[in-house]
């Protein structure tokens, strides 16, 4: 008994050694990537270099420059975001007790994207003015689609089931109301544009179509 226990805390302790270590292996590796690329060996001296500056020498100025000025931003917003999603998730699926739940099963990321499309195709939002109006509109929406699928669960008795089938009632509701033949709405969804609103002259034709289909059905 007492070695299976051990043997159990040893792989508890290991896993999140191990994803430390690939964790560190991978921002080395996107430390080195990109247009001002340099080599592995550079970033770890750079970051050596700045933990410890009397025992190991630094790169140069130019590696430093692209370690800690070009690269460093993006690579710790990516691991917050990363970790961001991990605990959501986790939570996400604890909470209603199924691992295949996500955002998109209990209809957070349509609401989002519907939010999105609004701003990029219509230039409506109702949170948000300029360059966060897209981003505004998508956090706004996902919130309300959140409340409702919990406002539609407790009418009909809180359970992890009424969740997820009022979460699936909604991405319907707003993936059928949402542009999708927008080139800008649709490249957004998919997290592949720097998408900007359009003037409300330059909408999707299928887009008023879509949306009183989704309120007459």
């Amino acid at each position: 008994m007492r070695v299976a226990q051990a043997k159990s805390a040893m792989g508890k302790a290991l896993f999140p050694a191990a994803g430390l270590a690939i964790l560190f292996g991978m921002v080395l590796w996107a430390a080195s990537c990109g247009a001002s690329s340099i080599g592995a060996g550079d970033v770890l001296a750079s970051v050596l270099a700045k933990l410890f500056p009397s025992s190991v020498a630094s790169p140069g100025r130019l590696a430093d420059t692209i370690v800690w000025e070009l690269h460093a931003p993006r690579i710790a917003m990516a691991v917050v975001a990363g970790a961001g999603f991990a605990v959501s998730g986790a939570a996400m699926q604890g909470i209603l007790r199924n691992p295949l739940v996500s955002p998109f099963t209990v209809g957070i990321s349509s609401g989002a994207g519907f939010g999105a499309s609004l701003a990029i195709v219509l230039g409506i939002g109702l949170v948000g003015g300029g360059k966060y109006l897209v981003i505004g509109n998508a956090f706004f929406f996902a919130m309300l689609s959140a409340f409702m699928v919990y406002g539609v669960a407790r009418l009909r008795g809180v359970s992890p089931e009424t969740l997820i089938l009022a979460g699936i009632a909604l991405m319907y509701l707003f993936s059928s109301s949402t542009s999708r033949r927008n080139t800008n709405s649709r490249a957004w969804c998919t997290g592949f544009s720097e998408a900007s609103p359009r003037p409300p002259g330059a909408t999707s034709p299928f887009f008023p179509q879509s949306l009183s289909c989704a309120f007459h059905s």
